[in-house]
């Protein structure tokens, strides 16, 4: 009841934001999960997918009450992640104006280290955020932004091969001890999000408009 007090909170043209968790919807975890593009739903004997499937449809019902309350909303996940093919996240997504007066969100893709993660980390951002698009401004990666932000990601990810006799080596691909951090937001980022939202929300009232939701 606390998130939907919160929701509640918010005004006209505010913003909800989720930070869904994503270790169960990414492919590194597909082997336990069983998710996939096909399969967003993955497992559901397994504890941590159902989990992960619970707390996205709880996240939905949530953006489906800032829909109807006049907020904006939006969220991130990691590139690999299926989170946003899940049914109910689609749905949510393609909420047009004839229902509930909103047209269909978008999709953003870009890398989280140019707002100061410590790895590259390809993501994407969603929701119904008029200014989402300006986060791909910097979705480009140069030999100088990979010089001064000196991203490293040793330690996310850990291989072991296994050798069998008369066959192709087998790869197996785990979390290694820092891949929890990936999923940690930077402090850059977060103020990036606000900054955006605020400059929005400047400019509307400057131009003698109420936000409008699109």
């Amino acid at each position: 009841m606390t998130a939907v007090r919160c929701v509640l909170r918010l005004r006209r043209g505010g913003c909800l934001w989720g930070g869904l968790p994503c270790s169960a919807h990414v492919w590194i975890a597909s082997g336990t999960t069983g998710k996939s593009p096909s399969f967003p739903r993955g497992d559901m004997s397994v504890p941590c997918t159902r989990k992960g499937n619970c707390l996205a449809a709880r996240f939905c019902l949530l953006a489906l009450l800032a829909i109807a309350r006049q907020v904006y909303w939006g969220g991130e996940q990691p590139g690999t992640s299926v989170a946003i093919l899940l049914d109910y996240v689609e749905w949510v997504m393609n909420c047009n104006r004839s229902m509930i007066g909103f047209l269909p969100s978008t999709t953003v893709r870009f890398w989280m280290g140019l707002f100061g993660h410590r790895s590259l980390k390809r993501s994407y951002v969603f929701g119904s955020l008029p200014w989402l698009h300006m986060i791909s401004v910097q979705s480009k990666v140069t030999e100088q932004d990979r010089q001064k932000f000196k991203w490293n990601s040793s330690g996310v990810v850990k291989k072991t091969i296994k050798k069998v006799k008369g066959k192709k080596d087998h790869v197996n691909v785990s979390g290694g001890p820092r891949l929890t951090q990936t999923g940690e937001y930077p402090y850059g980022f977060c103020r990036k999000l606000a900054a955006y939202h605020k400059k929005w929300c400047t400019e509307s009232c400057l131009a003698n408009q109420k936000p409008e939701i699109k």
